[in-house]
């Protein structure tokens, strides 16, 4: 009854109705001419064996362009039925005389026969003054050019199912009930719809200059995830007619994470865009899937034993993501390169086709630009024109020189067996020489490519790896020789079990394109990295070079950097190493829409004791909740005692998705024993090669749970607890920020050194 007494509540109904029919007339014409331009194709087909038909091809390819068109416009607008748009802006441009009003959804409408909009696009331009403006004085910014002017309005607009609900007038987005609405929603909800809830530090980062590496240092529940999808979307609307979806690529960390995300993407029209892993990833472009050790094998074993007794183990996986290690490998591949070519003239019938100071020039420098087996082969190619062209004119003059004897000789002599035989004589031995050239011809090519030295990046890598000499020679100017027997035993050992790491696989890339490159060309052009955190220098770098693209944007919370080990721990050193020379940005994402106040405050609080002043710590958005339960047990079964009362009390709230987090797998393992001898609860565990979650109770390692949420969480150490070094501090901060309504914390006495002082976590 409130918002029917509002003023405006008849025009806001009358104006939802006219929208709503406008759409259902125009799928209803959409659908019209999706048959008539079918039966238009089928027509033209038919007639493509009579005299026109040339034309009728022409007729079906055009048409064929129009059903693609119609397609697609038809599912906006089947999307767009229940709720074709979410706000409203009251605008009065400079040197204008009327107030214009625009409603924002997440596609455009356009009136029939017109080219004013029935609704905005979300993605543009003018639909900054929504997500970032205030009322009054204004100005947002259009292919170059400022539009200034007076916001008069902001309403936000709720419809469900094609109903208007509720609506609202607002100055600033944040902390707004429409917002509260959306946040207080249960996981399998929240990415579904965030356009309408972008926040004004998120839409700066949305929009910003995608032609140049962006980095985003995000919080815990800052958006990263549907910041990335958004801003994907937004690129391909404003640049639609200058590339295509295909040529985008979005690195998600796992394939559970691909699935988590896909519903969003064709609510965001981007359903042609590149999913994948960064493993999976590499296996496509080296063409073979690489047989890993576990990638979080590394982590477990931190976890298990004391990080001073790994710090070879440490250096050497930071060594291997470094480009340092890169340079080493560089320097091994110039070291091939210089000693490729055979130190002998390319030579035929005694003549010199090509120098070998030539063959060796054009392969250093005339064709620097092609990985070395291309090169070989334009050498090839190269020698084998000239061999054609030489061998032609030299087969004619040998041909002639024969033929001009033998007619001398009949001229000459008399006519008898003197003359016959030395005829014949000559001709034998002109098919003998004419056959010896032909055989030479054939294989002098052939002959001469084999002294180039047959190579592959398999064996090339593996061979530096595993030999003392060679990887004291290009990588120990720095190693002691502790390092280098480390890694030299370490990379034979893993090589003799068909195995690499993680770290090897950018190597190994590195290696097969200098050497290789790749057969099709890659039409990825620009790239968006989620829990970019977790990445290498060298790693960033080789998707960079193989890319070769400064279109890329890194997602990340160093604070959640959970495997910084990996050589990540700095965003001003990936500026600096990585894109030294592309003017990179930098933005930050402080304000944190995942969780509430009182466990943003307790996971910061934890946080802190990694005594780092450079932490950007997340802000939480004023919704508040229950403050989250600190409660030590004697023993594992009062813990498990009191878990129960906590899962069915959780169940009893209606939560659906309750995560119980462990420290380790090893202790979900014994904790699912448990649950299953109960009988009570359905739990599972789950881990990397999961592909899809929805709900239920689920058990999650402590390095599982990085980019998920779910409605309740219980944080629970039995014996693996938690240490004050700085892996585990960040690790416990992860499992915390995993929650969005409620959080809580168990643990056996004497098992959680992170928690001294818990008395002021909650102060």
């Amino acid at each position: 009854m409130k918002l029917k007494k509002h003023p405006d509540y008849e025009h806001e109904l009358n104006r939802l109705n006219e929208t709503k029919e406008h759409i259902e007339h125009t799928i209803a014409s959409v659908e019209n001419y999706r048959k008539l331009y079918s039966d238009n194709i089928k027509d033209a087909m038919s007639n493509l064996d009579t005299q026109e038909s040339s034309s009728n091809y022409i007729d079906a390819l055009i048409n064929t362009q129009f059903v693609e068109i119609a397609d697609k416009n038809y599912d906006n607008l089947l999307r767009a039925r229940k709720k074709p748009y979410f706000a409203r802006i009251d605008f009065k441009q400079s040197g204008k005389d009327e107030i214009e009003k625009f409603y924002i959804g997440k596609t455009s409408l356009l009136r029939d026969g017109e080219f004013t909009p029935l609704v905005v696009d979300w993605r543009a331009p003018i639909s900054t003054l929504y997500y970032e403006g205030r009322l009054g004085e204004n100005q947002y910014e259009s292919e170059g050019d400022i539009y200034e002017g007076e916001l008069y309005l902001k309403r936000q607009i709720a419809i469900e199912d094609g109903k208007l609900h509720d609506f609202i007038d607002v100055d600033i987005t944040t902390n707004d009930a429409f917002l509260q609405a959306s946040l207080e929603a249960s996981a399998d909800q929240r990415l579904k719809d965030i356009a309408s809830t972008i926040q004004a530090e998120q839409n700066r980062v949305i929009r910003a200059n995608m032609r140049r590496p962006l980095i985003v240092q995000g919080a815990a529940g800052s958006g990263k995830t549907t910041i990335a999808l958004h801003r994907i979307a937004y690129f391909i609307y404003t640049y639609e007619k200058s590339f295509n979806p295909e040529s985008f690529m979005i690195i998600a960390p796992n394939r559970l994470f691909i699935n988590y995300i896909s519903e969003v993407l064709p609510e965001l029209g981007v359903e042609k865009v590149k999913q994948t892993t960064y493993i999976d990833f590499m296996n496509e472009l080296i063409g073979k899937k690489i047989h890993l050790v576990d990638k979080n094998e590394k982590l477990i074993k931190l976890l298990h034993e004391s990080h001073d007794s790994n710090q070879l183990l440490i250096w050497n996986t930071a060594f291997k993501g470094s480009l340092d290690y890169m340079r080493g490998i560089e320097a091994y591949l110039t070291h091939i390169e210089k000693k490729f070519t055979p130190s002998v003239h390319f030579m035929y019938q005694g003549e010199t086709l090509a120098s070998r100071v030539e063959i060796r020039s054009l392969f250093l420098h005339s064709y620097d630009y092609m990985p070395i087996i291309k090169r070989v082969n334009e050498i090839k190619k190269l020698l084998t024109f000239r061999l054609k062209q030489v061998h032609k004119e030299k087969l004619t003059k040998t041909e002639e020189k024969y033929n001009l004897k033998i007619d001398h000789i009949i001229r000459v002599k008399e006519p008898g067996d003197e003359r016959r035989n030395r005829v014949i004589s000559l001709m034998d031995e002109r098919d003998h020489k004419l056959a010896e050239m032909k055989h030479e011809f054939k294989h002098a090519v052939k002959n001469y490519m084999a002294l180039f030295p047959k190579v592959d990046y398999m064996s090339t890598y593996t061979e530096l790896m595993t030999n003392t000499e060679l990887f004291q020679k290009y990588f120990g100017s720095n190693l002691s020789l502790e390092q280098i027997d480390y890694h030299v035993q370490l990379s034979k050992t893993l090589i003799n079990k068909g195995k690499f790491e993680l770290e090897d696989l950018s190597a190994l890339l590195y290696v097969k394109n200098r050497l290789h490159g790749f057969e099709d060309t890659l039409e990825i052009t620009t790239l968006v990295i989620d829990e970019a955190q977790d990445f290498s220098m060298f790693q960033f770098f080789i998707l960079k070079h193989v890319l070769k693209t400064v279109r890329l944007t890194l997602l990340g919370d160093l604070s959640q950097g959970i495997h910084a080990y990996r050589g990540t721990t700095s965003w001003q050193e990936v500026m600096d190493q990585v894109f030294p020379d592309d003017q990179p940005s930098y933005m930050t994402l402080v304000q944190s829409y995942r969780t509430t106040v009182e466990i943003m405050d307790t996971a910061n609080k934890i946080l802190s004791k990694l005594n780092d002043e450079s932490i950007v710590y997340a802000k939480p958005v004023i919704r508040h909740g229950e403050t989250p339960e600190i409660l030590a047990f004697d023993d594992y079964e009062h813990l498990v005692g009191s878990l129960y009362k906590k899962v069915d009390f959780l169940h009893g709230k209606g939560y659906k998705s309750i995560a119980l987090i462990c420290k380790t797998k090893a202790e979900c393992v014994k904790l699912k024993r448990a649950f299953d001898q109960q009988k009570k609860h359905s739990v599972k565990i789950l881990d990397e090669k999961e592909e899809h979650y929805s709900a239920g109770i689920i058990l999650v390692p402590s390095y599982f749970a990085k980019g998920l949420e779910f409605d309740a969480v219980l944080i629970l150490s039995m014996s693996e607890g938690y240490s004050l070094h700085p892996l585990e501090i960040k690790l416990l901060y992860v499992a915390m920020t995993r929650a969005l309504h409620h959080m809580d914390l168990l643990y056996v006495k004497g098992t959680m050194p992170i928690l001294e002082n818990v008395e002021q976590l909650h102060h």
